[in-house]
C-alpha cells in the first residue's frame, strides 16, 4: 500500500547503496488506493475506487506529495467532493484511477537497480538472528517458500504485529513495537454499481443519506475528475457507483471474511442506494456486485494520534500505517511511511558503512 511503497521509494532516496525489497500479498499494489477490475458479459471493462474512494490533505507535508503527484498527472483535486463549504480541507483523487500512486510508486521502486517488489507474495514469519532479520515468504502462485536475509524490517499494517493468523512476529519477540490490544477497524460492505445511463453533472459526488440508513456514503465514480467515460458495446452509457455500508450493518452480515448472504446483501444496499439517490424512475442496473472489507477504517478513538510510527532502533525494525498519526486515510498512511523512513535511515546508512 501506500504507506510501505512511500517508506521504501524515502528509503532509496535517503540512503545510498541500501537495497529494498517489497513483499506485497496482492497480485499489485493498492492498499488504501486499491481498485477492482471487472469486464462485463459483452467485453465491457469497468474500473472501481473500491477502497478509500477520495483523500483528504490537511497537513503542509501531504499537500506537497499531492502537488508532485499532480504534476506528474497522478492525482488531482476534486472539489465537488467537499461535503461542507465551512470544511477548509482538500479533496483529492488519484487519476485516472487511485490505483495510478501506488502503481506508479511501486514502478519507480523497481526501476531503481537496488530495488524490487514481490506480489503475490506473502510474508509468513519473522526472526531476529544475530543482528539480522530472516523472513520467510510464500509465493502464492507456486505456493514454494523462501526466507529472506535482511539487515532492517519495516511492517506497513497492523495486522503483522497484533495477533492474528496474519502476523509475523511473535508475541514473545514484538517488544516496544507491541501495538494496543485495543487498536481497532471499523467493517463495511461495498457496493460496486454500474447504472445503464449517462452520469449528470447536476448529481452529488458523495451522498450521505440524511435518514438512519445502512449506507455510511456513496461516492459517485463517474464524476471524478481524469475517468473515461464508459457505455456498453451497445453504447448505452454507465454511470458508476460506489457504495460503503455502515459499520453496523457489515457487523451483522459478517461471517469471518465473508457475507451471510451475499445476494440479499447485494439487493438490499442496492435498493436503499437507488432510494437515497432519489430518481423517480430508477435507472437499470448494468453490474452489481459486492464484497467485505472487513478492515476498512482504523477506528478513529483507538488511533495512535501521538505517534507517526514505531521504531525498534536496536533492532531495525519499524512499523507504520494509517493507524498513526493525527490525520486519517491515505493521508496518515503516507506521512506515517514517510516519517519510518526518515527515522530508520541512520540506521541503515551505519549498516551500509559496514
Amino acid at each position: 500500500g501506500i504507506s510501505g511503497l512511500l517508506c521504501a521509494q524515502r528509503l532509496l532516496q535517503l540512503v545510498p547503496g541500501v537495497r529494498v525489497t517489497v513483499v506485497e500479498w496482492g497480485r499489485g499494489p493498492g492498499g488504501r488506493t486499491a481498485r477492482r477490475r471487472v469486464t462485463l458479459p459483452d467485453g465491457t471493462e469497468l474500473a472501481f475506487d473500491h477502497a478509500a474512494p477520495f483523500f483528504s490533505a490537511r497537513t503542509t507535508g501531504f499537500q506537497e506529495l499531492l502537488a508532485h503527484w499532480r504534476q506528474e498527472a497522478l492525482a488531482s483535486p476534486w472539489p465537488e467532493a467537499v461535503e461542507s463549504k465551512e470544511d477548509q480541507e482538500e479533496v483529492w483523487v488519484g487519476t485516472p484511477s487511485n490505483h495510478a500512486i501506488a502503481k506508479q510508486l511501486a514502478a519507480e521502486v523497481e526501476g531503481s537497480d537496488r530495488g524490487r517488489v514481490l506480489f503475490g507474495t506473502q510474508a509468513l514469519a519473522a526472526e531476529y538472528i544475530e543482528d539480522r532479520w530472516a523472513l520467510r515468504t510464500r509465493d502464492r502462485a507456486s505456493d514454494s517458500e523462501t526466507v529472506h536475509d535482511f539487515d532492517a524490517l519495516v511492517l506497513s499494517d497492523k495486522l503483522l504485529i497484533q495477533p492474528n493468523v496474519y502476523c509475523v512476529l511473535d508475541e514473545r519477540v514484538v517488544g516496544e513495537l507491541a501495538l494496543p490490544r485495543e487498536l481497532g477497524s471499523s467493517q463495511a460492505v461495498v457496493l460496486l454499481l454500474a447504472l445503464e445511463q449517462a452520469p449528470r453533472r447536476e448529481t452529488v459526488a458523495v451522498l450521505r443519506p440524511l435518514q438512519p440508513s445502512i449506507i455510511n456514503i456513496a461516492v459517485h465514480d463517474s464524476a471524478k475528475p481524469g475517468r473515461p467515460a464508459v457505455a456498453l458495446s451497445s453504447g448505452t452509457a454507465l454511470d458508476q457507483w460506489v457504495v460503503h455500508s455502515t459499520d453496523a450493518y457489515a457487523r451483522k452480515h459478517l461471517r469471518g471474511e465473508a457475507l451471510d448472504d451475499e445476494a440479499a446483501v447485494r439487493k438490499e444496499l442496492q435498493t436503499a442506494f437507488l432510494s437515497a439517490l432519489g430518481d423517480e424512475a430508477p435507472p437499470e442496473v448494468a453490474f452489481a456486485c459486492v464484497f467485505a472489507w472487513d478492515h476498512a477504517q482504523p477506528t478513529p478513538e483507538t488511533r495512535l494520534v501521538k505517534e507517526l510510527h514505531r521504531l525498534d532502533a536496536r533492532r531495525r525494525v519499524g512499523v507504520c500505517g494509517d493507524f498513526f498519526g493525527p490525520t486519517s486515510g491515505v493521508e496518515a498512511a503516507a506521512l506515517s511511511g514517510v516519517s519510518l523512513a526518515e527515522a530508520l535511515a541512520p540506521q541503515l546508512r551505519d549498516a551500509c558503512a559496514l
